[in-house]
C-alpha cells in the first residue's frame, strides 16, 4: 500500500445484490468478509463546486478510501472500519494503471451507518 494506512478494516461482499431496506438502500447478506484487518486509508475531502441555483460555489465534503492493489474491493461493497466502528459502502472504485509498480485502489464511500 502507497498511501499511508489510517485504521484497519473488514470488507463484505453481498452475493445477493436485490436485498434493500426500507429507503432503498442496499443492505448486506450476512457472511464472513471476503478481507480482514487490511491496512486502509480514510480521508474526508472538500470540493467547491458551482451552483446553478445559489450563483455561488458551495463546499461538498466526500469519502476517499484507498487499500493497497492486492486486495479486491469493488463497487457494492461494504466496509467496516476497526477504528470507530463505522460502516461504509463503496459507490465508485478506480485503480489507476502505472507501467512501474501496482498503485492503490481509490474509492469514494459512503457512511451508510
Amino acid at each position: 500500500m502507497k498511501a499511508r494506512a489510517t485504521t484497519t478494516v473488514d470488507v463484505y461482499r453481498d452475493a445477493d445484490p436485490d436485498d434493500s431496506d426500507g429507503y432503498l438502500d442496499p443492505t448486506e447478506t450476512p457472511g464472513p468478509p471476503i478481507h480482514e484487518n487490511i491496512p486502509f486509508s480514510i480521508i474526508e475531502r472538500t470540493q467547491r463546486v458551482a451552483d446553478a441555483t445559489a450563483g455561488s460555489m458551495v463546499p461538498i465534503t466526500y469519502l476517499v478510501g484507498r487499500c493497497g492493489a492486492e486486495h479486491d474491493v469493488q463497487q457494492g461493497d461494504r466496509v467496516f472500519d476497526h477504528e470507530d466502528d463505522s460502516w461504509y459502502a463503496v459507490s465508485q472504485v478506480t485503480w489507476p494503471q502505472s507501467p512501474v509498480a501496482l498503485l492503490d485502489r481509490r474509492m469514494e464511500l459512503r457512511r451508510v451507518q
